[in-house]
């Protein structure tokens, strides 16, 4: 089950990989999610940065397309998040 503000690998890692960039290889999940298996995270790369093609809103994740043991901490805690985009 999901937790808030927490960054999930995926288990694809090269699921979003595309014309926008490579090494989008991790979710940071959004608001309140605690005990969800399902919830809207930001594609980032190990950095925290977003992945350009999905900075306007975060996109639905399955728990089960993400590695439990690699739970990190947001990299970028300095910046809040919107639904909407960088604030």
């Amino acid at each position: 089950m999901f937790k808030s503000n927490t960054v999930y690998r995926l288990k694809d890692p090269v699921r979003y990989n595309d014309e926008y960039g490579e090494g989008y290889d991790r979710v940071e999940t959004f608001g309140e999610c605690d005990g969800m298996y399902m919830t809207d995270c930001w594609v980032v790369n190990q950095l925290g940065e977003i992945h350009p093609g999905y900075c306007e809103c975060p996109v639905p994740i399955r728990f089960e397309d993400v590695e439990e043991q690699n739970v990190q901490q947001p990299a970028n805690q300095d910046k809040e998040r919107s639904s909407e985009m960088w604030r």
